[in-house]
């Protein structure tokens, strides 16, 4: 546990010492990507089996792959997964990199994405990462690997939805779902984002969350499944039985002190918030679903919970009362160590981290 709380403390000391942020967020995002990319091949759910797909996947020719190309179903090979994210296997494997290797270039892409993301669209950057790391955002980034792929090509995809590029937004969603079908819902946003955001909003997106929760099974049936027999449904995806968790409570607190502390016509000019204000939306719809369905929590806060974490960021920093804002900031930082420690202790698929050195 000892190298994840170094990495959080880190942030608060580098911003004490060093001036210029953007200098932290390069500091920071380097000692992530080490993290990631010296950590065991086995360190996480589900690794010996990606390794064992990588493994097998490499054995195919061109012509087998291109002919097993699909776009919603998945790559018509052995232990087949979404076509883009078995391209990139592939390719990597022809190249001659290891299954660890792979995972390496998987940090580097996740890492480098997320450093241009908060490097462009947040307002206070060190709060930011601290959030990215606490929340569990960072923690997806070990073994949650398509969605997370996925969640670094929609960030291509911002720009184009401000200005209105709806054919070159699509390539990139496009290009995403080939990544992890559950990209699928950010595609809505282009549409959203032309909605005016009100107060009145946000308590529909609240009693939309509780809806799911009440109505959860004809709500699921008719809407989720259909799509999701499309791709071939697993058996991750089945409904449930309720169990509450702790995102979904951090999502709606996180969400109700934007909604509490900000004059939302004010803050949604922008149409960055206007973007990651869906986001969040999307997020709190997906993690209320995975009370029934925990998988749905990975697609969460994977995909949508870190657009959320920077408007979050955002808001803390838009107060003009230098007071007010130190005291919310050394709150938030407060309260994010301790659940970020209590994350951890109850994480068993990371901690204790394992390096390739064993």
């Amino acid at each position: 546990m000892f190298i994840y709380l170094f990495n959080f403390l880190s942030i608060p000391f580098y911003d004490l010492m060093i001036k210029d942020k953007k200098k932290i967020i390069w500091l920071v995002c380097v000692q992530m990507f080490l993290i990631l990319a010296l950590r065991a091949d086995t360190l996480g759910p589900d690794m010996r089996a990606y390794s064992t797909f990588y493994n097998t996947w490499s054995g195919y020719s061109l012509g087998e792959m291109i002919g097993a190309t699909r776009f919603l179903s998945n790559h018509e090979v052995v232990y087949g997964r979404e076509s883009g994210f078995v391209w990139l296997c592939w390719l990597c494997s022809k190249i001659g990199f290891s299954f660890h290797d792979f995972l390496v270039v998987h940090a580097f892409l996740c890492i480098i994405g997320l450093y241009y993301f908060i490097k462009k669209y947040a307002k206070n950057k060190p709060l930011t990462l601290l959030f990215i790391i606490c929340f569990g955002v960072f923690q997806m980034f070990f073994y949650i690997l398509r969605q997370t792929l996925a969640f670094v090509v929609l960030l291509q995809s911002i720009e184009f939805i401000k200005k209105r590029k709806m054919g070159k937004f699509l390539l990139i969603g496009c290009v995403a779902v080939m990544f992890h079908r559950v990209a699928l819902p950010f595609l809505f946003i282009y549409f959203l984002y032309g909605v005016k955001i009100t107060r009145k909003l946000f308590v529909l997106v609240y009693a939309a969350c509780i809806s799911i929760i009440i109505m959860i099974k004809p709500i699921y049936y008719i809407f989720f499944v259909p799509i999701l027999k499309m791709g071939g449904m697993s058996e991750d995806y089945a409904l449930g039985n309720f169990k509450m968790n702790n995102m979904i409570i951090l999502m709606l607190l996180i969400s109700l002190y934007i909604m509490i502390m900000t004059n939302t016509k004010y803050l949604f000019e922008d149409g960055n918030n206007r973007i990651f204000f869906w986001s969040m939306s999307l997020a709190l719809v997906c993690e209320s679903i995975s009370l029934y369905v925990p998988v749905y929590s990975r697609v969460a806060i994977t995909l949508f919970f870190p657009f959320a974490l920077v408007l979050f960021a955002n808001v803390i920093n838009m107060q003009k009362i230098r007071t007010n804002r130190l005291f919310w900031i050394t709150l938030f930082l407060i309260l994010s160590s301790f659940f970020y420690v209590y994350q951890l202790g109850r994480d068993p698929y990371i901690v204790p981290y394992v390096s390739i050195w064993g």
